[in-house]
């Protein structure tokens, strides 16, 4: 997101608002320190909304006056479609990866197509599920094992849940940090959370993006705090929300209710990790600007 413009005291944001989405200008209002901000998510749109934020400050009266864009209503747009992908690059292919790993693997159903993705390879012997040591997947250079557990996923619930937060939240990171660096967040979060997972249960049947999902959402709760104008990217009740599944995840509720076990160590190291990558990339940020 690219702030634009700091709100006086008195001023009220509601009308450049209205006029900018009349324009069909994506945008946030954010309070910061008890002031509105007013952030686009796309740069493409800065021309016309700076602008709209001038006739907002010379002559307020002629907001009322600006033709609605009626553009593409009704329509499909696949150029709009086409804009998200080059937009957030890695978020996109976490999302489709996740899916053909889903079909691939029957939703963790299939132990032939799992072992290919799995933390080490599994093999079925009549009733029992076998496996191998850790040293395996080094000294096999099978290293695509300790990211893609992260794609594995057991349940329409699992993946559509971990998949919201990673396109709801995870996109803003991306549009702020870039796609090279958020990538590189995934990646710590999934090395990190996967082999962790491995260690403290010594089982290979773990999967899915939660880390990756505690990671950006730390990552996210942590960097306003640290990055002035920096703006909030998740809300209170979200990160309390949260907090509180991955508590929950260390009693046995879940698989009261079905659910079954929750990979906790993955949970509670992707939390971990996003702090620790968001002070990183403050201090990165910081670097930049001497």
């Amino acid at each position: 997101m690219i702030f634009v413009y700091e709100f006086a005291l008195e001023q009220d944001p509601a009308a450049l608002s209205k006029a900018l989405w009349q324009q069909k200008i994506p945008h946030r209002v954010i309070q910061k320190e008890g002031i509105d901000q007013l952030w686009l998510l796309d740069e493409r749109h800065l021309p016309i909304a700076q602008q709209i934020i001038n006739m907002y400050l010379g002559s307020p009266d002629k907001l009322a006056q600006l033709p609605a864009n009626n553009k593409g209503n009704g329509t499909f747009n696949v150029s709009g479609l086409t804009h998200q992908v080059r937009l957030y690059p890695v978020n996109v292919s976490l999302i489709l990866l996740s899916f053909l790993v889903a079909i691939l693997t029957g939703l963790g159903s299939q132990f032939e197509s799992l072992s290919w993705f799995s933390f080490l390879p599994i093999q079925v012997s009549g009733d029992y599920l076998t496996t191998t040591h850790f040293s395996y997947v080094l000294d096999n250079h099978q290293y695509w094992r300790l990211i893609t557990p992260i794609f594995i996923h057991f349940s329409m619930m699992h993946i559509a849940f971990n998949l919201l937060w990673v396109w709801d939240i995870g996109r803003k990171i991306e549009k702020v940090i870039g796609s090279v660096l958020y990538l590189i967040l995934v990646v710590i979060t999934a090395l990190a959370s996967n082999y962790l997972q491995y260690l403290v249960t010594e089982s290979p049947l773990f999967g899915g993006m939660s880390g990756v999902v505690y990671a950006i959402i730390g990552f996210a709760w942590l960097m306003p705090k640290l990055i002035p104008n920096c703006p909030n990217l998740v809300s209170k009740p979200i990160m309390m929300f949260l907090m509180v599944w991955l508590a929950l995840g260390y009693t046995t509720f879940f698989e009261q209710i079905g659910l079954g076990k929750i990979a906790n160590t993955a949970h509670l190291v992707g939390l971990i990790s996003g702090l620790i990558c968001a002070y990183l990339y403050y201090l990165y940020a910081n670097s930049r600007r001497r």
